[in-house]
């Protein structure tokens, strides 16, 4: 996920974590990690690690991961890079 070099890691990190909470299929026994896969001019790359229930419904489960985090970026006034 690329975002705004302008907004700061724990930020992002904190809002990623947040937006987690709520999709239904992620594993509870392990924590979602965030890592930074590239720095560039204008942004940040970042990629998410988080366990899933069932392997099968990955897809759908990134995807409502993806909708709630960019509700909440675009809540928090926070750029896609």
């Amino acid at each position: 996920i690329p975002i705004s070099s302008d907004v700061p890691f724990e930020q992002v990190e904190s809002t990623i974590i947040e937006s987690s909470a709520g999709v239904q299929g992620l594993d509870p026994k392990y924590d979602v990690n965030v890592r930074l896969l590239e720095i560039s001019k204008g942004s940040v790359v970042y990629c998410i690690n988080a366990w899933v229930l069932d392997p099968s419904k990955a897809d759908d489960i990134r995807s409502e991961l993806l909708k709630i985090f960019h509700k909440k970026l675009k809540d928090k006034g926070i750029d896609l890079g």
